[in-house]
């Protein structure tokens, strides 16, 4: 009977019919229904009831959840185009659980391999309304990997999920820096928008080592897309972050001084010389730089670039 209802584009009965058990079941199965034209008016049946139905999300999520997801990686755009924001509405304000959100990161994950334009921007403003509790270390895993993509979509979906579930980022700092920075430089403006989401996860907790150098970083990057950004939603996040970033850090050092010099040693260690200048420039203090030993060729002339940088005036 639905599937008549979908043919025949009988929409209002269709809504009434899906709003008993029986029809809510035989509209999950149009979901996977052979006939593309049959998924589509599913797809439209199952959002009209979205609006319609105040309660028992629960059982809306047990039905359609694993038919939607099956259908972000449909081979027709259109399919995936009009899957991604029923999906969205369908986990707005609901917690799911480590299986589901496994399933629906490895979707995600290759959606940033193949799509661009629409449906990426779909995929991001997905990521925008669904919490996490739990992060599957599987997925934790994979997202480390992908930190080194080629694909920039996908290394920066890699970062954006390690900071959802708590990353230390020990071990894999600057190639998640790499990430990000990539993102705000060569991305376009919905990459660029999960990185600012990325880097204000970031600044949700205290910086911890190595956190913090990830973080002192992108300082240049986030205010070269400030200052030069062509969105200006995207300039304003940029300047809004950058202020709330630096203050992070000013404050962290300032009240951890014991790991001032272990972030300078890490940055000389990795050939970060302007980051590490930043670092003094930041604190006012030129002779934070003087705290690493026997790396005469880094502090000569150190002073003078930190004089160049204008001391506090970041």
């Amino acid at each position: 009977m639905m599937r008549e209802l979908a043919l025949s584009w009988n929409l209002n009965e269709a809504v009434e019919f899906a709003k008993t058990e029986e029809g809510l079941r035989a509209l999950s199965v149009l979901l996977r229904d052979q006939n593309q034209r049959v998924r589509l008016r599913a797809l439209s049946i199952l959002n009209s009831v979205m609006d319609e139905i105040k309660s028992g999300k629960t059982r809306l999520m047990e039905l359609f959840f694993e038919p939607l997801v099956y259908l972000t990686n449909s081979e027709d755009e259109k399919t995936r185009i009009r899957t991604l924001p029923v999906l969205r509405r369908l986990l707005r304000e609901t917690h799911i659980q480590v299986r589901e959100f496994e399933m629906l990161i490895s979707a995600l994950f290759s959606l940033a391999e193949e799509c661009d334009g629409m449906a990426w921007n779909e995929v991001v403003e997905l990521l925008n309304v669904t919490p996490v509790s739990v992060m599957p270390p599987r997925i934790a895993s994979v997202a480390r990997a992908r930190l080194q993509s080629g694909n920039l979509r996908t290394a920066t979906l890699g970062a954006y999920v390690l900071v959802q579930e708590g990353d230390s980022l020990e071990g894999i700092s600057e190639e998640f820096l790499d990430a990000i920075r990539r993102a705000l430089k060569h991305g376009d403006s919905t990459t660029m928008e999960l990185a600012l989401m990325t880097v204000k996860e970031l600044l949700r907790v205290p910086p911890t080592y190595p956190v913090d150098t990830v973080l002192l970083g992108l300082v240049p990057y986030l205010r070269g897309l400030a200052e030069e950004g062509e969105n200006i939603n995207l300039r304003n996040e940029a300047k809004n972050i950058l202020s709330t970033l630096l203050d992070t850090l000013r404050n962290y050092y300032r009240t951890n001084p014991w790991e001032l010099e272990r972030s300078v040693k890490h940055l000389v260690r990795k050939e970060r010389k302007e980051d590490a200048i930043l670092i003094a420039s930041l604190m006012g203090d030129p002779s934070i730089l003087l705290a690493v030993e026997g790396d005469s060729n880094f502090t000569a002339g150190s002073n003078t670039e930190f004089g160049m940088m204008g001391g506090r005036d970041l």
